[in-house]
């Protein structure tokens, strides 16, 4: 190892960077400042500054070549003593005469490159000679390179290394005199080879040869600016295909516009309906609370009311007065029931859980039935509920829980706007393609903007004749079921001149009779 005090950087040598052997034994240090090693090989001297070998053996005067361990010495007169298995070796340095150079050539042996086509070398030595440079083609970036050093005393100890000047700086130790070179990038490069003599001495005459890797073809400038020139082309050649493309779908895309733009059109005017359905629906809901809570609260307060009424004249056993409240009685109860019956029926409707079943109905037994419902309630109130015989034979085409309850609406509510001594009737028909059916009463009729908004909750048909109060449900209710039926509710009225209702049923399927 050597070891540079001012760079503090040390060195190995070993026989792979010069050494003809890795045992040392001894070292001595001359006048000069070369280094004289004892090996198992022979003598070493080693120059520290231009940090060469040279190596003495056996033919060079000495007592053998395998020296023994810590046997050396150093004389007064500066002469060296090394002492070996064959003997003591004694010599002063300054005596050792030096060649300081070695004059011998190297000559080239053979030559082969590798073949992609073929898969293997093939000799190239007669090209590379009669040239005198390597010129490799891609992709053959390989080649192999004998030669020899033309010393032959003791071939066995000679030595190589190259450098390719261009690509690496330092020198490479071969370990037998052929060079294997692969994948080396393109450019210009000059190789150089030197041998080295049994004793160590580098030749001075190297071997030099100009080496020059073709580049791929798709590294020149003008492989580049063919490719350019290619995508211009293509790129101009779509560009015109583009151009047309792009007019062709501006045309569609105007076309598509002025289509959306109308659809566009069309769904706002959409959106707005919507929008006034949705108020209108909020509105609806919003009423509907307040009537819950309006209308509830008279029955329950009537209710209490009346029963501590009932409890004081049960204490009292004042009989009598019991049987009025009972009639009172069942008029609020009565009133409660319609009232959520409406509010339940309603709700079906918004749900979309009320459905009906059409069939023929006859209206002589409909009527009946609403009238046997009714006819106390008019009498209580000194009003004529009455109907004529000829819609007997009339027949409509409709649910009948539904009809029930448009008909029980429209004649309570009849009944709540008649005064007394007022008369109620109903009639029925058919015409041409509909059945008509009437509720007609002597009430006291509505004003034209009441009548304008009547089937609308935000609109309350006010207080009956003897204080009743409506909630307006009922008549909501009538157009909700009418509108399932596919038919139409009118009302026609003025003031003091009585109301009369209109239902108009298909007859497209009703069967003939």
């Amino acid at each position: 190892m050597h070891w540079d005090p001012e760079s503090g950087l040390v060195e190995e040598f070993n026989t792979e960077t010069g050494l003809i052997s890795n045992v040392i034994y001894a070292i001595l240090e001359d006048e000069k400042g070369y280094y004289w090693l004892s090996s198992n090989n022979g003598l070493i001297r080693f120059d520290p500054r231009r940090k060469e070998f040279l190596f003495f053996r056996g033919d060079d005067g000495m007592a053998g070549e395998e020296f023994n361990f810590m046997a050396f010495a150093k004389g007064k007169d500066g002469r060296f003593y090394f002492g070996g298995i064959d003997g003591i070796t004694s010599f002063h340095p300054d005596s050792v005469q030096i060649t300081e150079s070695l004059g011998v050539p190297i000559r080239i042996t053979s030559y082969s490159e590798w073949e992609p086509e073929s898969g293997k070398m093939v000799t190239r030595t007669p090209e590379l000679l009669e040239k005198g440079r390597i010129e490799l083609l891609p992709p053959m970036h390989s080649f192999h390179l004998s030669f020899a050093l033309m010393s032959y005393h003791q071939p066995g100890n000679l030595q190589y290394a190259y450098r390719l000047e261009g690509l690496e700086r330092g020198w490479t130790l071969l370990t037998e005199p052929v060079l294997r070179l692969s994948r080396i990038p393109h450019g210009k490069y000059t190789l150089h080879i030197k041998g080295r003599g049994e004793n160590g001495q580098w030749s001075t005459r190297e071997l030099r040869i100009p080496v020059v890797v073709k580049r791929p073809f798709y590294q020149y400038p003008w492989f580049w600016l063919l490719i350019l020139l290619c995508m211009l082309g293509v790129g101009f050649f779509y560009y015109r295909i583009y151009v047309w493309q792009l007019k062709r779908r501006q045309v569609q895309l105007e076309k598509e516009v002025e289509r959306r733009t109308r659809d566009l059109r069309n769904s706002r005017e959409i959106i707005g309906e919507q929008y006034r359905e949705l108020e209108k629906v909020n509105r609806t809901k919003d009423h509907l609370f307040l009537i819950l809570a309006h209308e509830l609260k008279n029955p329950v307060l009537s209710f209490r009311n009346l029963s501590k009424k009932i409890s004081y004249l049960l204490h009292k056993q004042q009989f009598d007065r019991l049987m009025l409240l009972g009639a009172k009685l069942d008029q609020t109860a009565s009133n409660a029931h319609n009232l959520l019956d409406n509010l339940l029926q309603w709700a079906k409707t918004q749900r979309g859980t009320f459905f009906i079943h059409p069939r023929q109905i006859d209206l002589w037994e409909a009527f009946s039935q609403v009238m046997g419902m009714y006819q106390e309630k008019a009498k209580e109130k000194g009003i004529a509920l009455v109907s004529g015989e000829e819609w007997r034979e009339v027949y409509v085409w409709a649910d009948p829980a539904a009809l029930q309850v448009v008909l029980r609406n429209l004649v309570d509510n009849a009944v709540k706007f008649t005064a007394s001594g007022g008369r109620i009737w109903l009639e029925a028909y058919n015409e041409q393609d509909i059945t008509v059916i009437k509720v007609i009463d002597s009430g006291i009729g509505m004003k034209p903007e009441i009548l304008e908004h009547l089937f609308q909750t935000n609109e309350w048909p006010g207080i009956g004749t003897a204080g009743e109060r409506g909630s307006g449900l009922g008549l909501l209710l009538v157009k909700e079921l009418m509108d399932l039926h596919k038919g139409q509710v009118k009302a026609f009225s003025g003031i003091d001149k009585g109301t009369t209702f209109e239902l108009q049923f298909p007859r497209s399927t009703l069967p003939k009779t």
